[in-house]
C-alpha cells in the first residue's frame, strides 16, 4: 500500500503561518516593480511584499513616525 503525504503540517497551523486574503489597490507600476522583482529572486511578488512589510514593521528606523 503506498504511504500518502499530508497535506498540512502542524507549522501550518501555527498563529504565525496561517494568513488571510485582503484586497489592496496599488499603483500599477508599484506591483509591477515587485513582479518584476520577484521573479529576479525567484520567489512570488506576494511573498516579496510579505518579506518587506515585515521587515518594515521590525525596522529600528522610527524616522518616519507612520504608525
Amino acid at each position: 500500500m503506498a504511504k500518502t503525504k499530508a497535506l498540512l503540517k502542524d507549522e501550518d497551523l501555527k498563529p504565525e503561518n496561517i494568513k488571510s486574503n485582503i484586497t489592496i489597490r496599488m499603483p500599477l507600476d508599484l506591483l509591477d516593480a515587485y513582479r518584476e522583482k520577484a521573479q529576479e529572486l525567484g520567489i512570488g511578488y506576494q511573498t516579496l511584499m510579505q518579506i518587506t512589510l515585515r521587515q518594515a514593521l521590525e525596522s529600528n528606523d522610527n524616522s518616519s513616525h507612520l504608525m
